[in-house]
């Protein structure tokens, strides 16, 4: 008995040694997208789904959408329902940081009207309920990605509102010194 067990044990032991053949650092590398004809489908990573989401460089970003969705009155509605239900705890209705929890002691998160989150693309906004950053958590797991879009359009359609340049405003209310320069 003791004998068949040690050849079962040397057996194991010889067709796991024989799998350590070629160490990883020394096996061959492709970069992404490079062609691989052994893989089958000729490159080390396939293209994008058609009509899925990807995340792409603000750059990339036409005007008049936030990722790859067109900005329209239904997104900005639903952005501004998921903002008021996910957000305004600690950013307040306006944007501002001055949302209930921050009244109750909590960080304070920064204004989205500084000149600094004005500038940023809705990718940015997109990336930090995703990843969460400083005191904020991810959102990942309880916003969707399509309303983390909708949030990032809405989050900058307030920004414009509170921010908007005199041109972008009605001839009438330049005139009458309503709204300030």
């Amino acid at each position: 008995m003791r004998r068949r067990d040690a050849t079962v044990v040397a057996t194991v032991f010889l067709a796991v040694l024989g799998g350590c053949g070629e160490p990883m650092r020394e096996q061959p590398r492709l970069e992404t997208h490079e062609a691989a004809e052994r893989q089958g489908w000729q490159q080390t990573m396939r293209p994008p789904i058609e009509a899925t989401r990807e995340w792409r460089p603000a750059d990339e970003q036409g005007q008049g959408s936030v990722g790859s969705i067109p900005i329209t009155i239904d997104l900005l509605r639903r952005g501004r329902e998921r903002y008021e239900i996910h957000c305004t705890p600690c950013h307040g209705v306006a944007g501002r940081g001055d949302g209930a929890v921050v009244r109750r002691g909590f960080p304070e998160p920064p204004s989205f009207h500084t000149a600094r989150l004005r500038s940023v693309p809705a990718s940015f906004y997109y990336t930090v309920m995703t990843q969460g950053v400083g005191n904020m958590a991810s959102y990942a797991a309880r916003v969707s990605s399509d309303d983390r879009w909708a949030i990032a359009a809405y989050i900058q359609a307030l920004q414009l509102s509170q921010n908007a340049p005199a041109e972008l405003l009605p001839e009438r209310l330049r005139d009458s010194g309503e709204a300030e320069p």
